[in-house]
């Protein structure tokens, strides 16, 4: 009797040496990585010294799922950017995709989408009243927004629905990268349906840059818009004689006139008033830049590849740039550093006019059956081309052209390029955020990727610990349970995948009812199983009685509730009597 005592005595000691370093393990590796955010009115990305103040200037905080919200409250959108958004649709048999150009003013947000019939939708809406054309057509027609929000205009999630979830329907939060944008990452429990919703809100922007809808775990619908152009969008405005100013949001000729579409017409404009206009030459010269070099760029990859430019946009973030072959990254890099040689020698951007007869012997991209005047783009050494569009004098002024991004696309290969100004934003960008990294790794510039190998090692090493702690303690208390007994368990600091696995591990101990706890801010995390058993209704009836969220399958059940441990533990004895 004694040695039976002794040996528990023994069996509860190992059980709690076990438990505190599981605890220090746990606490080490669900530590979210910190970002410190700037305090309310404050620029993003704009920091304070906080001793130099002599307060707490900054907010520090660290994401998790029940700390997320607060994060996302301390981000606030621009009130004035632009941005190209792509949308994917990845049903069974009904796939497709388009792209969206957004910029937004203030309380105006217009957008312009590629429709799949070749149309472009333009809205513009100041989230009370929303005008929608069709292409080049002069009709605009308006109707109350009403519960149209700019972003569904944009046909994207809206994550301030973040801010509304209860905190045990957020599966997952933390800080995540992608493609260099250092994000706020949510993921939400999978609903009764069956959909489960991803979330990436820049730290930068406060803008949603990423998004994924799954349905049973498959990709049914991704957005991406990873960079914004953050200076106020400019367009041609014109000035009427009572001194309103108009947004130009459109201009098209129509039987010899040109006509101006704008924001709107205050009631003193009448046919025939006069109209001052200028040119924003800030948003001219960037187009300018970004034209010229995917002349440049073009022509280039034509000489090298013989590759056709199929498509290209020149959006607010990006030109895109869609080839008609496959190029490999060695060539796009030298392809590159040939286009850039163009821009150094700083040579004349030549406009021409040939005769019919010239023209017919002229060797030049895009080449085809043309009514009228053609006019030629020639840029000596890389291009010729039919365009109609505004270029730079010569290319030195494009300043640099910078290949941001490759894909494949319909057998070639689909480029994002970035010109003059908006390259060096990018290269500055891409600067500040390898400091970023190499300060929160005491790494030099060129040392960044070691050291994010070597924390990456010891990250594993530590999970790999962890998971083994794990089970030691799991094992621990699956073999104090007796076989047929219930066993409700509670264990701070475990994961949704630890609770599982605990709940799964007692089950091969027992044929009772088997409960995996564990305390969360708002309440508990739970995992109901057993063996050869169903838990399902069990499962319904907690989440009703204590206002919780899960499901599963007859087996093993798992969710969360707003009641304390106790709470569940007693609950669960007393329906299971």
């Amino acid at each position: 009797m004694e040695k039976r005592k002794l040996n528990r005595i023994t069996a509860g000691f190992i059980v709690l040496v076990v438990m505190v370093l599981i605890l220090m393990f746990s606490n080490s590796l669900r530590r979210s990585s910190h970002i410190t955010l700037p305090e309310e009115g404050s620029s993003p990305g704009q920091a304070e010294d906080t001793n130099a103040s002599g307060g707490d200037a900054l907010t520090v905080i660290a994401v998790t799922p029940e700390t997320v919200q607060t994060a996302i409250e301390t981000l606030t959108r621009p009130r004035q950017y632009s941005r190209v958004i792509r949308v994917e649709q990845l049903w069974d048999g009904g796939s497709g995709s388009f792209e969206t150009t957004v910029t937004v003013s203030g309380r105006w947000t217009r957008t312009d989408r590629s429709l799949s019939d070749g149309q472009v939708r333009h809205t513009i809406t100041d989230g009370e009243i929303t005008y929608i054309w069709y292409g080049s057509e002069s009709s605009v027609y308006s109707a109350p927004a009403g519960d149209i929000t700019p972003d569904d205009e944009q046909a994207i999630p809206t994550y301030e629905s973040i801010l509304d979830l209860p905190v045990e329907d957020i599966a997952a939060a933390d800080y995540r990268s992608v493609s260099d944008v250092n994000c706020i990452y949510v993921e939400t429990v999978q609903d009764p349906e069956g959909y489960t919703q991803r979330y990436w809100v820049s730290v930068e922007t406060g803008l949603l840059v990423a998004s994924e809808r799954l349905l049973e775990g498959e990709t049914i619908y991704r957005m991406a818009s990873l960079t914004a152009d953050l200076s106020t969008p400019s367009t041609d405005r014109f000035i009427l004689p009572d001194g309103t100013v108009l947004r130009v949001l459109d201009v098209h000729e129509q039987a010899g006139i040109l006509w101006h579409t704008v924001d709107a017409l205050p009631a003193a404009a009448a046919p025939g008033a006069v109209a001052a206009g200028c040119i924003d030459w800030d948003w001219r010269f960037d187009k300018m830049q970004q034209h010229t070099g995917e002349h440049i760029l073009s022509g280039i990859l034509h000489q090298m590849f013989g590759a056709e430019n199929v498509g290209f946009h020149v959006g607010s973030e990006v030109v895109r740039m869609d080839t008609s072959v496959p190029i490999s990254p060695e060539g796009l890099r030298q392809a590159e550093l040939a286009a850039n040689r163009i821009v150094w020698q700083d040579v004349p951007v030549l406009i021409s006019y040939p005769t019919r007869e010239e023209l017919a012997a002229l060797v030049y991209r895009s080449k085809k059956a043309i009514e009228g005047q053609v006019r030629i783009v020639t840029i000596p050494g890389a291009d010729v081309c039919a365009c109609c569009g505004t270029h730079t004098r010569t290319t030195g002024q494009v300043g640099q052209i910078k290949i941001l991004a490759s894909e494949n696309y319909k057998g070639g290969v689909r480029l994002s390029v970035v010109c003059g100004a908006r390259a060096l934003a990018a290269a500055q960008a891409m600067r500040a955020r390898q400091a970023d990294i190499g300060a929160l790794l005491s790494a030099k510039a060129d040392q960044t990727a070691v050291a994010v190998h070597r924390v990456y090692d010891e990250y594993t090493t530590l999970k790999f610990t962890h998971f083994g702690l794990c089970s030691q303690l799991f094992d621990a208390l699956a073999q104090l349970t007796a076989p047929d007994a219930d066993a409700i368990r509670t264990l701070p600091g475990l994961d949704p995948d630890g609770l599982h696995r605990l709940a799964v591990r007692l089950t091969e101990a027992t044929t009772g009812l088997c409960a995996a706890l564990t305390p969360t801010e708002k309440g508990t995390g739970y995992c109901l199983a057993r063996r050869d058993g169903d838990v399902r209704a069990l499962t319904k009836a907690l989440n009703a009685a204590l206002n919780g969220r899960g499901g599963g399958k007859p087996g093993i059940c798992q969710g969360s509730c707003a009641a304390t441990p106790e709470q569940v533990e007693r609950f669960l004895k007393e329906r299971n009597l």
